[in-house]
């Protein structure tokens, strides 16, 4: 109960065109490691759906090392000390054969009041989570995201049915997919993103125009998700590249 694992090959559906494990799908499997396990440890039922959901706010994600197409890896996610409103969760990624950690994640959670659209204590909904907490630190908790470079404007992108979730907001999935569409494609041949820091700052749904202002470097990048003049950020990230193993 306390750690929650999933067997997985990597399958063709999951990587990029250059056979690398895409950014999104891993975000796509730790949400749905993250739903069950809550719903093993009783702190998330079904009939919580239209009101209330678990919603992800912050995500520290480091890749060790490149996972591949047909790589057979373990899932493995556990909760972290709750503090108030707030709730760590943590993944690895290992390497089935040899038990190599792959990547380290770290997430901060907070429960959504679906209807009134505000954060909610989990007490006040009768939720209650273990006494007994693992105290283990995939990586350390995403840290606030500070660039004060100048930014440029590199794209748009209206809000469809594709990008919404039965939280009615958009799937945090889909702000990788953003991300990596609005980088140069070519970078992805000689590089990939060993660490990635993500802040979901303001909900984000139906019929929306996002604009990405981004700041890059020949190592790193920072993209905001922001309104027209960039004055609101509704998520910003910071990425590292590394070269490729040859």
């Amino acid at each position: 109960m306390k750690k929650y694992e999933l067997e997985k090959e990597i399958s063709y559906q999951d990587v990029d065109f250059t056979g690398n494990l895409k950014l999104s799908h891993l975000l796509s499997v730790l949400s749905e490691l993250a739903t069950v396990h809550a719903l093993e440890l009783n702190v998330w039922n079904h009939d919580m759906i239209e009101n209330y959901g678990w919603v992800v706010a912050k995500m520290h994600i480091q890749v060790e090392k490149e996972i591949k197409y047909e790589d057979q890896v373990i899932f493995k996610t556990w909760p972290g000390q709750p503090s108030r409103a707030i709730y760590p969760r943590y993944y690895t990624v290992e390497d089935k054969k040899n038990k190599q950690r792959l990547i380290s994640i770290s997430s901060i959670w907070t429960l959504l009041d679906l209807k009134k659209r505000r954060i909610v204590m989990p007490s006040r909904v009768g939720i209650v989570f273990p006494d007994e907490i693992m105290l283990e630190e995939a990586t350390s908790l995403p840290s606030e995201i500070i660039c004060d470079d100048q930014f440029e404007l590199i794209a748009t992108r209206e809000v469809r049915y594709s990008d919404i979730d039965t939280n009615q907001h958009v799937n945090n999935a889909r702000y990788l997919e953003w991300i990596c569409d609005v980088i140069d494609i070519e970078k992805f041949r000689k590089y990939y993103i060993n660490d990635i820091t993500i802040a979901f700052k303001k909900e984000i749904t139906f019929h929306q125009t996002i604009y990405f202002y981004a700041f890059q470097k020949e190592d790193s990048f920072v993209v905001f998700g922001s309104n027209q003049d960039n004055s609101l950020h509704y998520f910003e990230v910071e990425g590292h590249w590394i070269e490729k193993e040859k």
